[in-house]
Formats: C-alpha cells, structure tokens, sequence
C-alpha cells in the first residue's frame, strides 16, 4: 500500500485500481487518478511531487483535445505547431499535454508552457520566469513578461524553445 497520509476513501480508490507502489501510477494517466472519490487537489500535489522526485510521473499520452487544435491549422503554420510541439514533448517527456485557456498545454506539477497559433505569430507561453531568463535571446521577437511572438514567416528559434522547455521543467522540481 502508498506510505502516504491521505483519506480513508481515497486509499480504498487506490486499492480497487491495484496501486500499491508509486511505480504502479505510470499505469495511468493523471486524469484517471484525479478523478478516483478521495484524491483531491492536495492529495495529487503530493503524489505528483513524490512521483516527480522519483523520476517518474502519471502515464502520458497525446491529447485527443490537442490534436484537434492542431488540426484546425493548415499547411506550414500546422508544420510549424506540430514541430513547436515535438520540441516540447521531447524536452518535457513527463509532462501531460491538455488544453487549458483554449490552448495547448503542458504540465508537470504545474504548468510548464502554452503555446497558440495566432493571425500573425506563434504564442508562446514559457511564464514570466521562462521569459526573464532568456530575455537575452528574445530580443529579436516582440515579448511581454509571460509570452514570446514567433513570427509565422520566419523559422522557429527550436534551440532557443527547447533550452527554455528544459528550464521550465528544472525550474518545478
């Protein structure tokens, strides 16, 4: 069984899926865990940070809600999502891909990065900690203090987006 305090309810969820170690949630996605009686908010916080110090994390599959968001592109703009979010996946192999505020997102414990097409660019969404970090580097695009503006005319920067992926996910462990 978990060593982990957590309600009478939610132990006897885990039970019923046959959970006995933190090994056995990489059986299941982070969806199907949240949504068991008993493992509330708090609870998951503290299974995703024991699982996250493990190295590990809840099973991660593609996101049918993302596929469909990318599919109402066409041509080079859905090449050029489709490479921003290869570049993502491989960068943060653990993080859950979901739809949050009508765009892609990826989380990892929390939030690591959104990203949007846009009429004119690329939104994307590496927090302000993301953008302050590399606000060097970012110069060449026009930058707020959470969001970065890729151009759609004008190739992706994929080492620059794969090194702020990476700080990302450092930055919530």
């Amino acid at each position: 069984m978990i060593d982990m305090k957590m309600p009478a309810p939610a132990h006897r969820a885990l039970e019923s899926l046959k959970i006995e170690d933190f090994s056995d949630f990489t059986n299941f996605t982070i969806d199907e865990i949240a949504s068991l009686h008993g493992l509330g908010p708090s609870v998951m916080k503290k299974i995703e940070e024991k699982l996250l110090e493990m190295g590990t994390y809840f099973k991660v599959e593609p996101s049918p809600e993302v596929d469909a968001y990318m599919e109402t592109f066409t041509g080079e703009r859905r090449a050029k999502l489709k490479q921003l979010r290869e570049i993502i996946r491989k960068s943060a192999p653990l993080a859950t891909e979901k739809m949050t505020y009508g765009m892609p997102t990826y989380h990892q414990g929390e939030n690591l990065v959104h990203f949007a097409g846009n009429k004119n660019h690329i939104g994307f969404y590496p927090t302000p900690a993301g953008i302050e970090e590399f606000s060097p580097e970012l110069k060449a695009y026009k930058a707020s203090k959470g969001a970065v503006q890729l151009p759609w005319d004008e190739e992706l920067p994929l080492d620059l987006l794969e090194r702020i992926v990476l700080y990302r996910v450092a930055a919530t462990r």
